[in-house]
């Protein structure tokens, strides 16, 4: 509708991309009249335009990744913590790993569960949080049983925004495993990393989609191979083990949030689209 508008108008027409859907029959008919017709395209990431490639002739795009309104916040995360242990009653001195995300085949929830398995063969002073809920949770829940993990994995459900920061400075590491799906979906960037990452928190994340935008592998924290639990559990514990290199990775993880996702920055680039649509 918008691009019909300008048309109509004579204005230029922007369109952002965060996720293309149907691109064969009348979908792909449309998505690739749209991209095509219109006068910029703002992708959210290098996967999105990456997958828009062989639909697009038109040049006149950039990738401007989302930002969000990130709130410094003084957080006792030691009282948070006590008391949450005190709820799931379990040990204080357990480390912890964290999930967040829609419980869907795309998040690769059982290769995590498989890689906690397999770390428990290694150490258990750790716990697994996982954190929503969605179509696969009961399904996954038995399958903790049946890996004979379910006492070291807490489904925690759904965490309402004023605590999850609380979360986050627990933890010390973040999980990402997801996967290219059934239906070839996958990660398009990643808000629970951005999220994770400016709280400090350094990250495990599957090499896939839009993750790798974010995550610089060694630096701010892990890519792994997607639908291996091995290479998934060597690299939870290389950081559960090396508080020094957590430590590390967190700080550049938020210091990179901070410059590349800001309000800031992501306003200046689109300012700097249209300016250059309004003056040309």
């Amino acid at each position: 509708i918008g691009l019909f508008v300008g048309k109509l108008t004579g204005k230029p027409t922007v369109i952002t991309i965060h996720r293309l859907v149907g691109k064969k029959g009348l979908f792909g008919f449309i998505n690739k009249f749209v991209l095509n017709n219109t006068d910029f395209i703002i992708f959210n990431s290098s996967y999105t335009l990456e997958k828009a490639n062989n639909l697009i002739s038109n040049n006149n795009c950039c990738i401007i990744h989302p930002c969000h309104s990130f709130t410094r916040k003084i957080v006792d995360s030691n009282i948070f913590k006590e008391k949450l242990f005190q709820k799931l009653e379990i040990s204080n001195r357990n480390k912890v790993v964290f999930f967040l995300g829609r419980h869907v085949e795309k998040k690769g929830l059982k290769f995590l569960l498989k890689a906690t398995q397999i770390l428990l063969n290694k150490t258990n002073n750790f716990i697994l949080l996982i954190g929503s809920e969605g179509v696969l949770t009961e399904s996954l829940k038995l399958y903790s049983k049946k890996l004979g993990i379910s006492e070291k994995t807490f489904f925690v459900g759904r965490i309402r925004q004023e605590v999850l920061d609380y979360y986050y400075s627990i933890s010390d590491v973040f999980v990402a495993p997801s996967i290219i799906d059934s239906n070839n979906e996958t990660e398009t960037l990643g808000v629970v990393l951005q999220e994770a990452l400016f709280n400090s928190t350094p990250v495990v994340a599957s090499r896939v989609g839009g993750i790798v935008d974010i995550v610089e592998d060694s630096i701010n924290g892990f890519l792994v191979e997607e639908k291996n639990p091995i290479e998934l559990s060597e690299k939870i514990l290389h950081l559960l083990n090396n508080k020094d290199i957590a430590i590390k990775m967190g700080k550049l993880g938020s210091e990179k949030i901070e410059e590349k996702f800001s309000v800031k920055t992501t306003t200046l680039k689109i300012v700097e689209v249209y300016e250059s649509l309004t003056y040309e």
